[in-house]
């Protein structure tokens, strides 16, 4: 009897620790205060761009966090885990978003990412970036730049050359 539980326990650690894997970061939440439908929403909206939740024991997110410093002071109450799938940014934005349309109910306590934990505020500031592509258009368009006006004052050389020559034209013919 205790060998199976002891098996099912380690199942769910084992769950939990492939999933961290398979996924940029985790972000723990406290959902004490959610009803069934909203928490059905919750993971119909997260499951919409990769992301998952599941509730998991304090007990075994420690077991298969052992190895992340600092996890222990957020395990407390009842625990919510998000897995974010590839993006880590997107899935913050949807859990602050749930959360702040849903206050008292769900609130974060912490993520994991690359193997630190971040605090809540951390997590609330990548939400509030702008999404993947916007940032590699804006980093793009800020190395372009340069370019484009180097390009521009090597063609207002010639240019105003033209124009000098116009007016010397234009001051002999008058």
């Amino acid at each position: 009897m205790k060998e199976a539980t002891l098996k099912k326990k380690q199942q769910v650690v084992d769950e939990v620790i492939s999933m961290s894997e398979g996924s940029a970061g985790v972000i723990l939440c406290n959902y004490s205060g959610l009803t069934v439908s909203a928490v059905n929403k919750f993971r119909n909206e997260l499951r919409q761009m990769g992301a998952q939740y599941k509730v998991v024991k304090n007990t075994m997110i420690r077991r298969a966090f052992a190895d992340v410093e600092g996890l222990d002071e957020h395990l407390h109450g009842t625990t919510g885990v998000v897995y974010t799938g590839s993006d880590f940014g997107a899935a913050a934005k949807c859990v602050a978003t749930f959360a702040k349309d849903h206050k008292d109910a769900i609130t974060v306590k912490c993520g994991v990412y690359e193997g630190k934990v971040i605090s809540r505020d951390d997590v609330i500031a990548i939400s509030e970036l702008p999404p993947r592509e916007v940032l590699i258009a804006k980093l793009l368009g800020s190395l372009n730049a340069p370019i484009t006006n180097f390009v521009g004052v090597l063609g207002g050389v010639p240019r105003k050359f033209l124009y000098l020559l116009n007016g010397i034209k234009d001051q002999k013919s008058a």
